[in-house]
């Protein structure tokens, strides 16, 4: 039998078949596999160049189109990202200049390239000022699929030429799915008279949907109350949760010996919000701190609708519940300060795609990663109103997925859910 012998990297104890140790060095194949993957960080590290796409660009537009430019990856070329606030780019943009995105967004999908129409236009709805119609009227006219927040303040002879598509494809589920989310962006006077005509007398292509018409007004945040009239389900007040190294008065995931009564887990302030920032005001909850308490796990892996008693501490907090569930392959996420942002348009992180803009967020819409899950307060029966969403992306280094909190202020209840890709 062959005698082996000892790798020669120091502090290593494997041993190697003298043949491999000829071949190699010495060497054993991980220590060598690490020597080589050494020179070639440092091989990067000697010749990567660092260039700037933005160098000299002045004109917002074309600062806009490098932003979207896909770089085949190039390991020795290390590409800037845009040093300014990118959603002020789009914020002062004249109409001229919204129209030639629009000419130019529309020219590289009819190129075939969807991903850069999708995510150009998705920006131009999200972060612009300008009238996007000459998009809208194209989207229609072409079925293409994108999202529904491009029709978001659509002028109201756009709400008439996609109710009248409804009727040209009520057969269709796919078409009548774009159409109905379309219709919940606009959200006017016209689009809420529509969808009550539609509850109180169900069309026969309803049918074929998932859920009933009027519901996908949850799609753009709002729903009909008992009047028929629109009910938006957040608070027009934005503010962008930014993390922050520091002790702040705006909090998450803080735990305390409290368990959790279906599965035992520590309870968990997933929010905890100083309600004497002035920026907070427009919460409609007494106090210096909103603790939005609710369970890590449970949240996460459904539970039976886990809902606390806002203001009411230990025990008391929850509401009673028989369900009793075991999940212990879930890691807790880290205690968070965050600090708040300048306020924003409610829609800035409408949109799991929007990268430009921090997700995490007191206030606004939420940006669902799946479909639109509103909870039903057990007390009053009536939806409940979404008050912040956290991005583990942002708060864990190998985090993914989103929390959202919700509040019923009349019943002075919260509750949290969970999504991920």
């Amino acid at each position: 039998m062959t005698e082996k012998v000892n790798c020669i990297t120091p502090d290593c104890d494997a041993m190697i078949l003298p043949e491999t140790a000829e071949r190699t060095g010495g060497l054993c194949m991980p220590c060598q596999r690490e020597q080589q993957q050494q020179a070639e960080r440092a091989y990067i590290e000697a010749n990567r160049q660092d260039i700037d796409p933005y160098a000299g660009l002045t004109d917002p537009v074309e600062i806009i189109k490098q932003r979207h430019v896909q770089r085949p990856f190039n390991k020795l070329i290390r590409y800037a990202d845009y040093q300014g606030d990118i959603t002020t780019v789009y914020q002062q943009l004249t109409q001229p200049q919204v129209e030639a995105l629009i000419a130019h967004d529309i020219a590289r999908h009819q190129a075939g390239d969807n991903d850069y129409f999708d995510d150009l236009s998705l920006e131009l709805a999200a972060f612009s000022q300008g009238d996007l119609s000459q998009l809208q009227h194209y989207l229609v006219q072409n079925h293409a699929d994108a999202p529904a927040l491009i029709f978001r303040g659509a002028e109201p002879a756009m709400t008439q030429i996609l109710l009248d598509r409804i009727e040209q494809y009520r057969t269709d589920r796919g078409e009548l799915n774009n159409l109905l989310c379309a219709l919940a962006w606009i959200g006017t006077a016209q689009v809420v008279e529509q969808f009550a005509a539609w509850r109180a007398a169900p069309p026969a292509w309803a049918e074929l949907l998932y859920c009933p018409p009027w519901q996908y007004a949850h799609e753009a945040g709002w729903e009909l109350n008992a009047n028929d009239q629109r009910r938006n389900l957040y608070f027009d007040a934005c503010y962008p949760l930014t993390l922050t190294a520091n002790r702040s008065g705006h909090y998450a995931f803080t735990t305390a010996s409290t368990p959790c009564p279906q599965c035992q887990h520590p309870l968990t302030t997933m929010l905890g919000v100083d309600l004497t920032a002035p920026e907070c005001r427009f919460l409609p909850f007494d106090g210096d701190v909103l603790a939005l308490k609710n369970c890590q796990v449970c949240s996460c892996f459904g539970g039976d609708g886990l809902f606390t008693r806002i203001g009411v501490e230990d025990a008391n907090c929850w509401l009673a519940t028989d369900t009793k569930m075991q999940e212990d392959d879930w890691e807790l996420a880290p205690v968070s300060y965050f600090n708040l942002g300048q306020q924003r348009p409610a829609w800035f992180a409408a949109h799991e795609f929007l990268s430009a803009t921090t997700q995490s967020q007191l206030g606004g819409l939420p940006a669902w990663v799946q479909d639109t899950d509103y909870p039903c307060c057990p007390q009053c029966q009536h939806t409940m109103t979404f008050v912040a969403q956290i991005s583990r992306a942002e708060t864990d280094e190998y985090g993914e997925g989103m929390h959202y909190l919700f509040v019923c202020s009349s019943c002075q209840l919260s509750t949290a859910n969970y999504q991920q890709t």
